[in-house]
Parts: C-alpha cells; structure tokens; sequence
C-alpha cells in the first residue's frame, strides 16, 4: 500500500511533526507499505534522513503566492494558500494512488483535506491544537489535556474515529527496546540530560547550560543534544567543550542517552512522552503556546516538573534548576508514575487502526501439518521454542492430526493477503488457556505478533466463552516475546505469563 505525508519542518515550524511522522513510516514501511513525503519547507538533513530511511520525499513550492491567503491561527506554517498548496499536492497524488494520505500540519484544515479526499482512499490527520475543523477517517493527538475526551467533537466528522492520549505517542522503536532497561530513578543525580528540539529556535538550550555552569554540578556529567541547524550551535559546542559537558549534534542516539539519565531539563512538547516512556524525571519548559496547557497538565498528573522560570532570568532559573536537581523525593515520584503511564507502543495502535496489514485467522486443517513442520523446524523457531530438538515427520504428521480433533486445542493458521503468516495454539483445561504461537521466519519483525496474539484470544473466546485465564510459559532469552506478552496485558510470573480474562 502506497501512504502518502503531507509535512513541513523549519525553523518556525521546528522538526518534530517530521519526526513523528517518519517514526510512523518507518513502522508502516516494516508491515509492506510505501511512504512518499510530501513538503514545501523541509532541511536538506532531514530530506536525507527521510530518504535514507527508505522513502521518498518530493518537494513542492514553486510558483507559489508568497502571502497565505486563509484565516487559520497558523496559516502562515504553510507559506501559500491552502487552495494553492492542494493543487500542488493533487499532481503528485494523482501519480502516487495513495491507500492513506496521512496530514501532520497546522496550516492545513478541512479546506484542503476535501479538496484531497478524491485522490486518496482515507485521510489521517495528526493535530495537537484542536483549533480548526478536519475532513478525515481517523484523527490522532498524542498528547496529554484536560479536556481530552471532547476536544476534537466539533472538529470532525462523526463517522471519524479519534485516537487521543498518550497511549498514541509516536515513539521509535529504539525507545520501546530501551524501556525493557528502564528503572525508577533514585538517589543523587549523577548524570543530566539537556534537550530542547531539533530546532530550538528560542535557544533555551545556552542559558541552560551557563545556568549548570554556575552551579558548578562538578559530580555531575551532561549531555546535551542540539539539531544540526541550531542557531547557537557553535556557542553550545565550545561551552560544553569548557564544562567538560558531552555536546550530540543530530544523535541517533536518544534512548540510550536517556536511559543512562538521571533527570531530563528540555522542552514540554513531545520530547516529553519520550522521556515518560523510560521513567525519567524532567524539567519541562514551554517553549510554544501549544505546549503550555499539556504541560501544566502532564505536571498536575506528576508525569513531569513544569518549570516557572522565565529562561533569561538567570538567578530564576539557577534556583529552579537546583531545586529540582536536591528533591529526591519529588523526582523519585515522577519516575514512578512516568514509566506507568507510556508503554512505547503507541505508533502500532495506530497502525492496528488503518488496517494495512490485517492479518486473518482460519482453523488449521491436515493439510497445514507439512508448512507447521518446516516452520517449526527452522532454526530461528527452534531458539526460541520450550523444546528446541527438530520434529520428526511421521511424529509430527501423527501429533497434529490428534491436535486437530481435540475440541479443547484449538489452532488457528494466521494469513495476510491469503498467504500464510503465522501459527496459534490453545490448549484449554478447566477455564484455562495454554497459548503459544510463532511466525513465519520471514514475517519476523513486522509488528504481527500484537496483531496475531489479539486476533487469537478474540477468536477463541467466541468460540469458548468459559476461558477465564490465557498461560504462557516464555523462555529467559526471548525478548521479543516477553515484550509482545507484556504489551498484551499479561503478567509476568514464576517463569508464566497470565491474563485473566
């Protein structure tokens, strides 16, 4: 399937609507679709950086009004007419026969979004601001309000469907690996992390830093990440040289930076999911109007520190940081309730939504014994299995016609677009459910486990409404189903995962 992102970045926009958006490729690119990125106003590092991640990225904007000529808060983010800048994206759609045309733009309403939908077969539209009426299928704010549940009812249709929350944060997938790592900060800060976007137009980063350095943390190691179009950036460099504090320019390297934290100061936008999914306390600025409510928010729910002081008062600022830095008790509390909050799979939930690589389930048939042995039989399958020793055919051929006519071990063969995909099994006994379940060594790494587990414990409750508890005995090693069972509402114990239903 083709899915097609119409998304700016620049200084006045900042990055992050690109990053979310390219997070989201990156996932829908794994599961077999095709992403084309769609801007006007895009860096050259990040028109490499989405190309080097496998897609395509087209730039419009020639011929162009130089005025916006609509009435929206943020009308001047698209630099053109929304009129104008739909006919732009109309050519290029046109060629493209998108599945999905996936807008993360404040510049743009219902206005283009209609003009759009004949040449698309259903619209997401990413929002933070709920300030302006949208013409989609599916709308998804990531973020944390008061007002959540009926933020965006005026503002879509009534046939929508609304993703809202932090259960939707776009985060990459190096944060969810990371998260398996992640513990409750505790004790004396030893290492500081400092981030205030990829842009970070305003520079809060360098009154920051000369704030840490005159606090003289001398015990205390720094990194510091900055973009590499920030307006400071040679400033920063050097101070941190002078510190001694680490300076990341661009870094791919953000979950590990901070899982090593022990509190975060940054920005009170996205960043802030990011740092909740890992369990790290931060101090968090607004550094746009839009930020400012979620943020009070996320502080009033203890998910973050909301800072109060105004980034050029430097004796302000000092105070806050230092408080912030020797109140144990405060950032042991938000740790706690930060980590409980975010899971890090909020990109798939909104993939499960669009339906692009829906997986189907039948009942296994004689037929499917020899594909259930050559893939039982693969090496990847194998490491991971309870027992890992080869079958043997004529035992195997025997086992699974037994399986088959047992009414209480239902197996089920998994396909996507008719091709077999995957393996489930129950074993049923007194209400309860023993499910294991494998891919096709060639679908690995796709994000289908989530899909073929749900589907698997939907479909045989249908058909055994007294299941009560699903079991799942999972080997030390196997990471990837830890993380699939646990992202599944089962609890860890004694070496078994259950769900009681």
């Amino acid at each position: 399937m083709q899915i097609s992102f119409r998304v700016d970045a620049s200084a006045t926009i900042g990055t992050g609507h690109v990053m979310r958006c390219l997070t989201l490729a990156d996932t829908l690119n794994k599961q077999g679709a095709s992403c084309t990125f769609i801007s006007r106003h895009l860096p050259v590092y990040l028109q490499k950086l989405i190309e080097s991640s496998g897609h395509k990225s087209i730039r419009i904007g020639d011929h162009c009004q130089s005025e916006p000529s609509d009435e929206l808060p943020h009308a001047n983010f698209l630099g053109t007419s929304q009129k104008q800048d739909a006919d732009q994206t109309q050519t290029i759609l046109e060629a493209l026969d998108s599945g999905w045309l996936i807008i993360d733009h404040y510049g743009i309403d219902k206005t283009w979004e209609t003009a759009l939908r004949p040449f698309t077969k259903k619209i997401l539209v990413i929002d933070d601001l709920a300030d302006r009426e949208h013409d989609c299928d599916l709308l998804v704010d990531q973020n944390l309000y008061a007002d959540m549940s009926t933020r965006y009812v005026e503002h879509i249709p009534d046939q929508a469907t609304s993703l809202l929350g932090v259960k939707y944060a776009m985060l990459r997938p190096e944060f969810c690996d990371a998260r398996e790592r992640a513990q409750t900060r505790k004790g004396k800060v030893q290492h500081l992390f400092v981030f205030f976007g990829g842009m970070d137009t305003a520079n809060y980063t360098l009154p920051v830093l000369q704030s840490l350095s005159d606090l003289k943390l001398n015990d205390c190691a720094v990194d510091v990440v900055v973009g590499a179009e920030h307006p400071t950036r040679d400033t920063i460099q050097n101070l941190c040289q002078q510190e001694n504090y680490t300076c990341h320019v661009q870094t791919n390297k953000m979950a590990e930076l901070l899982l090593s934290a022990d509190i975060a100061i940054g920005a009170g936008g996205s960043t802030s999911w990011e740092r909740c999914c890992l369990g790290l306390p931060s101090l968090a600025f607004v550094v746009a109007p839009n930020q400012e409510a979620l943020t009070l928010h996320a502080d009033h729910l203890g998910l973050l520190k909301a800072a109060t002081a105004e980034i050029h008062d430097s004796e302000a600022l000092k105070a806050e940081i230092q408080a912030f830095v020797t109140d144990k008790t405060a950032r042991e509390k938000i740790s706690e309730t930060c980590v409980n909050a975010i899971d890090g799979q909020g990109t798939q939930r909104i993939i499960n939504h669009m339906q692009i690589a829906e997986l189907q389930l039948r009942p296994a048939k004689q037929e499917d014994a020899k594909l259930i042995f050559d893939w039982r039989n693969h090496p990847a399958i194998r490491k991971i299995s309870i027992n890992p020793d080869p079958l043997y055919w004529k035992t195997h051929e025997s086992w699974f016609r037994k399986v088959i006519q047992d009414e209480n071990r239902v197996v089920y063969i998994a396909e996507l677009n008719h091709t077999p995909t995957g393996v489930i099994r129950f074993d049923i006994e007194d209400g309860h459910a023993e499910v294991s379940l494998y891919l096709a060594p060639e679908q690995t790494g796709k994000g289908l486990g989530t899909q073929l587990l749900s589907k698997g414990e939907e479909q045989v409750l249908q058909e055994h409404p007294r299941i009560l508890q699903f079991e799942a005995t999972v080997l030390e090693g196997n990471q990837a189903s830890h993380s699939l069972f646990r992202r599944c509402g089962y609890q860890y114990g004694n070496s078994t995962y259950t769900k009681t239903i």
